[in-house]
């Protein structure tokens, strides 16, 4: 009997072995085949190629996540929002993308399975930060750059017939945050007026040319401390000095302090052309409280063959305002569109909700207007944009306004830069 007891004893701890075994080994496999999915899913993310991903998942057409991938990695779409150099950028950024496995965190439990990463890619945001004289130099920029972002992501997974597949990305929105951004490459604009024809013209806007100048270097000096306030409290240049009508004399544009002794001021946005007949520089357009502390406030200015355009952003997070100022070659005030976004979180469901209302100015006043009418009065200006002459931020992309951002950009300057400039020219 004692001999039995032995036999079985031996018998089954070779049967527990063995059983053991075969948990290890269908476990490394199952490791093995997440981590090789995980590898595809990073090679497409290098590629833009959404398809790569989506077969990489069990997401139908019909899911969030599914359309979320196709618009974020739809390298066509972005041709037609941006220049063919900076679709480069794009493309060489997410090239960079790699990932670790944070501490080989992976979970198995049953046919799921979650795998926490780290995504890393080159850090893209201090590089459009800068300002360039040409797109070469941006690229150039980013392939010199050694500094890295991080971007941790938990991946869940699952067993199917045909192996496993992703169930749940849900950092890749922020990896791709670069597709919103773009960097300041300054090019050389092109005259927005007719050159002079004659000698004598040509006289002319050169005396005049130099009298504007004079006469602003005068304004600025009289304006300095509160454009120096204004650049301290917001931490921006506020100076810009471009023709905006097409006279060729430039008009100066800047933003100041409405307190220059209090460091909370909010700030308005004033711009002058110079008056022949005055001998002086006249301000013909002033936006009160383009920037203030509360929430910032934000705005830019572009021009079109036959029109400037400011638009400004203001307001809290749940109930924001943004308002365009549409102004005609003689820098009067021709049209204003509104747009109100209304915010509203339900902690029960879990809900976010923004609606949004329409207005347009009229001889009687503000009234609402057609969501249409206000989307087709901002469209039409912005496919005819020229040249953004000031900024402090640019429209994100699904923005109405996000095509700006292929038009030639001329960033403001610093007090001092602005002063600089102008001197330099006479």
């Amino acid at each position: 009997m004692q001999i039995l007891k032995k036999a079985a004893a031996a018998v089954l701890a070779m049967a527990l072995a063995a059983g053991f075994t075969g948990c290890f080994n269908s476990e490394k496999k199952n490791i093995d085949a997440v981590i090789k999915v995980t590898d595809k899913y990073v090679e497409a993310l290098n590629n833009f190629d959404a398809e790569g991903v989506l077969e990489l998942t069990n997401w139908d057409e019909d899911d969030d996540q599914y359309n979320e991938v196709k618009k974020l990695l739809d390298l066509d779409f972005y041709s037609t929002q941006v220049t063919k150099e900076e679709i480069e950028y794009y493309k060489y950024i997410a090239s960079t993308i790699t990932y670790s496995s944070e501490d080989g965190r992976i979970t198995l439990e049953d046919d799921e399975a979650t795998l926490k990463i780290q995504y890393k890619l080159v850090n893209w945001k201090p590089v459009f930060a800068e300002t360039y004289d040409d797109f070469d130099e941006v690229l150039k920029a980013l392939k010199d750059c050694d500094d890295t972002l991080t971007v941790k992501e938990t991946l869940n997974f699952k067993k199917e017939k045909d192996g496993w597949k992703l169930t749940k990305i849900s950092k890749l929105g922020e990896v791709f945050s670069f597709v919103y951004a773009l960097p300041n490459v300054i090019l050389e604009p092109q005259p927005t007026g007719d050159e002079p024809s004659t000698s004598e013209s040509s006289s002319q806007v050169s005396d005049l040319y130099k009298e504007a100048r004079e006469s602003y270097l005068y304004l600025l000096g009289t304006k300095e401390a509160a454009i120096r306030k204004a650049e301290k409290i917001y931490g921006k240049s506020f100076c810009n000095y471009v023709d905006l009508n097409g006279d060729s004399v430039p008009e100066l544009l800047f933003v100041s302090a409405d307190k220059p002794d209090d460091d909370n001021s909010s700030a308005s946005l004033h711009i002058y052309e110079y008056n022949e007949y005055a001998g002086e520089p006249i301000e013909v357009i002033t936006i009160n409280e383009i920037a203030y502390t509360a929430e910032g406030g934000s705005f830019f200015i572009f021009t079109t063959a036959s029109n400037l355009v400011i638009t400004t952003h203001s307001g809290e997070s749940s109930n924001h305002h943004v308002v365009t100022y549409v102004y005609d070659l003689h820098l009067a005030l021709s049209d204003t569109y509104q747009r109100d976004e209304h915010y509203s979180y339900d902690p029960n469901p879990d809900k976010e909700t923004t609606t949004y209302d329409y207005y347009q100015a009229t001889k009687t006043g503000t009234v609402s207007c057609d969501e249409s009418i206000y989307k087709n009065a901002i469209q039409k200006l912005v496919d005819k944009v020229v040249l953004v002459v000031g900024y402090d931020y640019l429209p994100v992309k699904d923005s109405l306004e996000y095509a700006i951002n292929n038009a030639i950009k001329l960033p403001f300057v610093s007090y001092d830069d602005i002063i600089a400039e102008i001197k330099a020219e006479g």
